[in-house]
């Protein structure tokens, strides 16, 4: 799993280092290249989504929050924490393509980077992260920094 934000900011960073001196990668998650799921329920149909928008809100929900707090639980209550109509999620998730952002694009960057995961993240497992650091440079290796 990669970022969209993060994708952008690395296209910014490999095609623009002279504007970009930093960057930090929040859950960005290991440096391949993005291309849609042929077999994903983001390629079903928008009227499907549509129908499984709660359930899908739900799950993602469930899985975001390691640790529910009152906020999170209300979030739950509310339905309010991932509340996206079915055609911006469909737009969102076939925008995700980008074939050229592969280890070498991502080896070839030449800005610090600080690499940042969460210690409870459900979405990101750090081993991407752990990879995104080792395709690094010589000599410009950022390690993974945990929070949590």
């Amino acid at each position: 799993m990669f970022c969209c934000s993060v994708s952008f900011c690395t296209f910014l960073a490999h095609e623009f280092p002279e504007q970009i001196h930093k960057m930090v990668m929040i859950n960005g998650g290991g440096p391949t290249a993005l291309e849609p799921g042929l077999c994903s329920v983001f390629s079903l149909p928008t009227w499907v989504l549509h129908c499984l928008g709660p359930l899908l809100a739900w799950s993602f929900l469930r899985a975001g929050f390691a640790q529910q707090g009152a906020k999170e639980k209300q979030l739950l209550r509310d339905n309010n924490a991932f509340n996206v109509s079915p055609f911006v999620l469909r737009a969102t998730m076939s925008g995700q393509y980008w074939p050229e952002g592969d280890e070498v694009y991502h080896a070839e960057l030449t800005v610090p980077v600080l690499l940042v995961h969460g210690m409870h993240d459900k979405f990101v497992p750090i081993e991407e992260d752990q990879r995104m650091a080792e395709v690094r440079p010589t000599g410009q290796e950022d390690e993974p920094v945990h929070w949590s």
